[in-house]
């Protein structure tokens, strides 16, 4: 471990909450004094870095009252001087250590905070004074660091009761058995208290193609400071009750979001910054958990209980696990890298691509939004771009349609979250020249997008959901009239959803899959439906997952799902569901060495053969990771 580059790790971490708290997601006056230039992050990234804070907060809060806390790799952390009902003992590198305390001996406020009125004590012990000491040591020397704990008053037995360990981010950097050993011994130094260890850090997904995990675990690798303990729910619990602890609870933040903040605390974040990358969110949220683990000699099953799920990763009942199914992966022209996008089929073996984000053409080398439209030929994986008579905007999460073999609906989309744009109807001169059509009436939907537009037959489409959406949910075109419609149903709380999906399964019968709410974009309580648009008849669908940015495909009576993000995070995988016995019947794992992520992207069914192309997104402060093959998988 090169610790210049681990000690690197704290710098980035306390200007993305230095940036969140620019922002109000948290009041914390004492950040701004560690980062006195703070760089604006995204929203994605402020929203993590809000959920770190929060999750550390909330257990400091529920665990460790009336405790002296020990901070393992406490970096630059404001806890020393907005937390004041602790006795708090710091433990970094040395160069972090004095970098800290020079911030602090340098500035009154800090200084008073920190109750500074012994400094220098040591080499190693910069501050020690009633309630807080600032220690410069290395973790994996966890002889020296019980050491020159064994003399700190703070820890004398009449001065504390009780032992709190906090490690936010720390110990993933050293081996799991260096990081093991120094718990042990912190655990020996206290063998008649009650220790209580809270850790904020990276948790391995369950699921062993989730692409997330290893895109994280390469930008680590990448800026010299790897992730030497990365481990699954399981062996982190198995770990804690090896090292001495009696009881481990494990909170990933997924759960931490959804279960722990109130409904009103959700609704002032939305309400900070405009947000649309839930799928992200919810990725990097399914990789990082709370643990809290407790020893002590008067120990019960009542002393720690955390709200945690008892629930197993996705499971879709007695499905049977297939890995036989013919699929292939292959690499595609760079003006095919893309998500957000949309894709559809009109004869052939050619597919239509059109917008998302991506490269655009394969001599680019920066993401952009798109508006280019690519016919892609699936026999000889080939693509060419299309010239379009006339105007058609850059946008995301649109819909593509092919109307007869004359037409390409593009619907709604948009250029940013707070810019919606409406749709356009193409009229095909050739297989790549078109021209830009316009509409016979005045009405037309209000533009949205993460919408579902779908054929009912040669010349009808139905819209539904959608964002921003306030009133009607429920949209006709007909090609032959040239014009939209709108009836009783486009009210419908049915249809109140976004990033869902719908496929036809019989000319006026479709069913809808997933989806959040379109008012707080939580999971939609009511997940499946089988809806009969000539009786407006709506039937649930029993066994039916909760996910989103997922596509589905109807064959042989069987609903196809593809990819989406479920409530356990990654869904890398294709799911059959039989219609009949409104079951699942088989999954199939995308066990690939391409890391594939099956989230925003877009699929087709040609020739019983679901092609995927595109999909990916920003993996949080990771980097963007855009697929670069398609997934080609053959139908029984």
């Amino acid at each position: 471990m090169n610790s210049n580059l681990v000690q690197t790790t704290n710098d980035c971490s306390i200007a993305s909450k230095a940036s969140m708290n620019r922002k109000a997601y948290v009041s914390d006056p004492y950040l701004d004094y560690f980062v006195p230039k703070c760089r604006r992050r995204s929203p994605l990234i402020n929203r993590g870095y809000y959920l770190r804070y929060k999750a550390v907060e909330w257990a400091l809060n529920n665990f460790a009252n009336c405790s002296t806390i020990i901070s393992l790799g406490s970096g630059f952390d404001t806890l020393p001087f907005r937390r004041k009902n602790f006795n708090l003992i710091e433990i970094d590198f040395m160069e972090v250590a004095n970098k800290k305390a020079e911030i602090i001996t340098s500035n009154n406020l800090l200084s008073q905070s920190a109750n500074n009125h012994n400094h220098s004590v040591s080499s190693n012990i910069l501050f020690e004074n009633d309630c807080y000491c600032l220690i410069g040591a290395d973790l994996r020397d966890s002889s020296t660091v019980c050491d020159l704990l064994n003399g700190i008053r703070l820890l004398e037995h009449n001065q504390c009761k009780a032992i709190t360990i906090l490690n936010e981010c720390s110990l993933c950097y050293l081996q799991e058995e260096e990081s093991n050993l120094l718990l042990s011994k912190l655990l020996n130094l206290f063998p008649d208290r009650l220790v209580v260890y809270i850790s904020y850090e990276m948790m391995k997904s369950d699921e062993s193609n989730d692409a997330f995990s290893q895109i994280m675990m390469k930008h680590f690798e990448t800026i010299g400071s790897p992730l030497k303990t990365f481990i699954t729910r399981e062996r982190i619990m198995n770990r804690f009750t090896k090292i001495g602890f009696q009881n481990t609870q494990i909170i990933d933040m997924l759960k931490f979001w959804s279960s722990i903040l109130s409904k009103e605390e959700k609704q002032r974040i939305n309400g900070i910054e405009v947000f649309d990358e839930y799928e992200e969110f919810d990725l990097l949220c399914s990789n990082y958990a709370l643990t809290v683990a407790i020893k002590s000699i008067d120990y019960n099953d009542n002393t720690l209980h955390l709200s945690s799920s008892n629930e197993s990763n996705l499971t879709c009942g007695n499905s049977k696990i297939c890995n036989d199914r013919n699929f292939t992966s292959k690499k595609v022209f760079k003006s095919l890298h893309r998500f957000s996008h949309s894709v559809c089929h009109n004869g052939g073996a050619n597919v239509y691509v059109f917008g998302g984000f991506g490269f655009g053409s394969n001599d680019a080398n920066k993401h952009k939004r798109l508006s280019n439209l690519i016919n892609f030929d699936t026999e000889t994986n080939s693509a060419n771009e299309c010239f379009v008579d006339g105007h058609i905007e850059c946008r995301m999460h649109c819909q593509l349609t092919a109307l007869t073999d004359k037409f390409l609906f593009v619907s709604g989309g948009r250029s940013s979250p707070t810019n919606a744009i409406s749709s356009v109807l193409l009229r095909k001169l050739d297989d790549i020249n078109f021209r830009v059509e316009q509409y016979l009436n005045s009405f037309e939907p209000p533009p949205t997008w993460r919408h579902t537009v779908t054929p009912l037959n040669s010349h009808i489409l139905i819209q539904i959901g959608g964002k921003i959406v306030k009133e009607h949910y429920f949209h006709i075109f007909d090609l032959l009239s040239n014009s939209w419609q709108t009836d009783i149903r486009s009210s419908s709380e049915y249809f109140k959803r976004h990033s869902h999906s719908c496929v036809a399964v019989e000319e006026n019968v479709v069913v809808i899959t997933g989806g959040l709410n379109s008012d707080d974009n939580n999971f939609v309580d009511e997940t499946c439906y089988l809806v009969d648009l000539r009786s407006n008849h709506f039937s649930r669908l029993k066994n039916m997952i909760k996910i989103y940015s997922h596509t589905s495909h109807f064959h042989d009576n069987k609903l196809y799902i593809l990819g989406g993000i479920s409530k356990f995070g990654s869904n890398n995988k294709l799911l059959t569901y039989d219609l009949r016995n409104e079951c699942f019947i088989e999954t199939l794992n995308f066990d690939i060495e391409n890391d594939i992520m099956l989230h925003n992207h877009s699929s087709v069914l040609m020739n019983g053969k679901i092609y995927s192309i595109g999909g990916g997104g920003n993996c949080f402060s990771f980097g963007t990771h855009i697929n670069d093959s398609i997934l080609e998988v053959k139908l029984k």
